[in-house]
C-alpha cells in the first residue's frame, strides 16, 4: 500500500510540466546603437562637462557659466540612464526608439555647447 502511494505521488511529481520559460523579445526590435556611437556621445558629453565646470571656475565673475554647469553637468548621466533604458532587453520597441532619439539628443546637446564654449568666454 506504502509503495503504490508513494508511486502515486512520484507520478504526479513528474507530470507537472516545467513552467513556461520566458517569451524571448520580438524580432522587431530595433537595431541597438553602435559602441563606435555610444562611446563617442558619453566622451563628448564628459568633455563638454568637463570643460564647461572648468570655465566656471576660472570665470566666477560670470554666474551664467556657474548656471550651466551646475545644469549640464548631468549630461553624462542623463545620457547613460537613456542608453541603459534602450538597452534593455525588456523595453518595448517604442521605449527603445524613443531612448535612442533622447540619447542622440543629449549627444547633440553636449556637442554643441562643446562648439559653443568659446562664445562664451572659454577655451
Amino acid at each position: 500500500m506504502r509503495t503504490v502511494v508513494v508511486a502515486c505521488l512520484l507520478a504526479i511529481a513528474c507530470s507537472k510540466k516545467a513552467e513556461p520559460a520566458k517569451p524571448p523579445p520580438p524580432p522587431d526590435k530595433p537595431p541597438a546603437m553602435t559602441i563606435e556611437e555610444l562611446t563617442r556621445n558619453t566622451d563628448a558629453c564628459k568633455d563638454y562637462a568637463a570643460k564647461l565646470c572648468a570655465c566656471s571656475t576660472a570665470h566666477p565673475d560670470k554666474p551664467d557659466l556657474a548656471e550651466l554647469c551646475r545644469t549640464d553637468a548631468a549630461l553624462p548621466d542623463a545620457l547613460t540612464v537613456v542608453t541603459a533604458l534602450a538597452a534593455d532587453p525588456d523595453t518595448t520597441k517604442h521605449d527603445v526608439l524613443l531612448g535612442q532619439a533622447k540619447a542622440r539628443k543629449i549627444a547633440k546637446a553636449c556637442m554643441d555647447g562643446v562648439a559653443k564654449l568659446p562664445t562664451l568666454g572659454c577655451q
